[in-house]
Parts: C-alpha cells; structure tokens; sequence
C-alpha cells in the first residue's frame, strides 16, 4: 500500500487498512476442582499475520458470536408405534411416479500450577467481543501464543449415567452463574490436576449452566434383561415384556452421589399400552416424555440394582416399531 499527500496539521495522523492475512484463535485450560467445584480457567490466543510487517504492541482480539452449539448428556423420548403394513407391489410407472414425488417433498432449507493470573480486560457489544493483549507478531506467519487473563467459575460437580449411551459416567459441571462471557474457543480439560479430554466452548454468556468434563472410568453402569419365569424377555401374541435391570457401580474407594437416566417407550399409536408394573428403586422424577432420573448415594465399591419392570400391549400381528 503505496500513500501521499500533504497535511497543514501537527496533529497526529493515523492510516487504518484491512487484511485478510491475520487470524487468531482463543483457547482455554480448564482445571477442575471435583471436591470444591472450582474451575481454573486461563485464556489464550494463538495469533499470526503475513503482512511482512512485524508489530510490537496492543492488539485488540474481536469474535462474533457464532452458530455452532455444544451438548450435554441429554435423553430423548423413546417412542414406540405399530409398524406400517408392507404397501403391494406397483407396475413400474406408477412406482416411479410415487417414489418421486415424496423425495420431492422432502427437499427443504437446510435451515495448571501457574500464578494466578488478572482477568481478561475484555468489552462486549450486541454482536461482538473484544479482548485487549499485548505483545509481538512477525509478519511472516510464525504462530504467537498470547496470556490473556484468567476467569473465575465455580460450580457443582456431577456423575451421570446414561448406560444406553455409554458404560461410564460423565463428569458434568453444573454452575448457577458464569461471571464471564466466554470467547468460544477449543478447551484442555483437566481434573484434579490429571488431563481429562478436550473440548470445544461456544459462545455461553452470564446464564450458562453446565460443561461437561469428560468421563469417570470407576463410576458405571450395566443394562441386563430383566429374568422372568421363562427365562427372558418375550413376546406373546400382542404383548411384550421389557423389563430390565440396571447395574450401578462405584468402583472408587471412597462414596459418590450419582445420576442415573433412562427411559420407558411412549406410544404414539392408541392400540399400545404401556404397563409399568413397577420401579424400584422409585426414580426422583419421571417426567411427561417416561424420561426417568434417580439420585444414588453410593458407598465405595458398592453396586446397586436398578429393576424396571414394564410391557407393552398391542393388536396380535402387528409389529413394534421404535424411534429414538
């Protein structure tokens, strides 16, 4: 960029340009406290330019608030319906013609030990966050990593089980307030000083509530048929026994308050029927969608049984078909 002119001025002048040839990235460590709850967080960002410029200064890092989301453990409804009846056999046009216009109808819009750190001097407007650095990027592309600050979280640790899901347990911060904004940004994850995972963070804001921390490899859980007098889960005519047993284990050696969810089929189809016989021990909430959640206080190496006891009723012929 070539610039002349002339200026009847003393004043400072300042030339502002644009390049595309900056980028940056946040990323965070994250140490998790699973006694007190508390969460050491520092922020960094990863910075080159190839202007062929160097810079020694204050940089301003901006983001704008993205799309993208995160998950936490969750349970869908399991609904369960009567399987539609095979359609005959159509001539070959009309088979073309109605396999056609359904996929026609489907088209739609794809609509860890350091001092403790200040925190981020950062500024937020309606669709954009700032945070203030320091520091020196050559313009030749080599990577810079800059300290940004450090931001207090605190919250409650949990242990979730969700067996259909997998075997073992998630570790889950559950947090009132976040006093932050967060930058999203990938996350190290630690627990206890020990590395746990990495993770991806979005855009949370003051009223996030919880990160996951990766899994508890000691804290499981084993779903088994529940055994009847013929020996298994069967099915009779119109009837099917679903019954089955969850197995809870703390295999640690010290006790643990645990979060076990499941779920019972909820039929979408007047001709099922769902019994449930029993639950025991009773979940702390079954909610409208048969999602179901227990509170298991655990002593060290104990296990626990889970019994479900449920069937379905149905027209004799018919076919079960579930959705998850």
């Amino acid at each position: 960029i070539i610039i002349s002119g002339r200026m009847n001025s003393d004043r400072p002048l300042m030339f502002e340009a644009f390049t595309s040839s900056a980028q940056w990235s946040p990323r965070y460590t994250m140490d998790l406290d699973s006694n007190t709850g508390k969460i050491t967080t520092r922020l960094f960002s990863r910075a080159a330019q190839n202007t062929g410029l160097d810079y020694d200064g204050a940089i301003t890092f901006h983001t704008k608030r993205p799309e993208e989301r995160v998950t936490t453990p969750n349970v869908n409804p399991l609904t369960v319906r009567i399987k539609p009846k095979p359609q005959p056999t159509k001539g070959r046009f009309e088979s073309m013609v109605a396999d056609e216009a359904p996929m026609m109808a489907r088209e739609a819009p794809i609509n860890a030990g350091a001092a403790k750190m200040s925190a981020p001097a950062m500024r937020s407007t309606l669709a954009d966050h700032a945070v203030e650095g320091s520091g020196n990027l050559t313009g030749d592309g080599r990577e810079s990593e800059f300290t940004l600050g450090e931001i207090e979280l605190t919250g409650k640790t949990q242990l979730v089980l969700i067996p259909e899901q997998r075997s073992s347990a998630w570790i889950v911060v559950d947090m009132d307030t976040v006093n932050a904004a967060l930058i999203p940004g990938t996350a190290a994850l630690r627990v206890d000083g020990q590395a746990a995972g990495t993770t991806s963070i979005p855009e949370y804001g003051l009223g996030q509530k919880k990160i996951a921390f990766g899994y508890a490899p000691q804290i499981t859980a084993k779903k088994e048929p529940l055994i009847g007098k013929t020996g298994s889960s069967w099915f009779s005519g119109g009837s099917f026994t679903g019954g089955y047993t969850l197995k809870v284990t703390n295999s640690m050696n010290e006790a643990k308050t645990i979060t076990v969810r499941d779920r019972l089929p909820i039929a979408t189809d007047d001709k099922i029927k769902v019994d449930v016989k029993s639950i025991k021990p009773e979940p702390k909430e079954r909610d409208r969608e048969n999602r179901l959640t227990w509170e298991l206080n655990l002593k060290a190496k104990e296990t626990i049984d889970i019994i479900v006891d449920y069937s379905l009723n149905y027209p004799s012929g018919e076919e079960l078909q579930y959705s998850r």
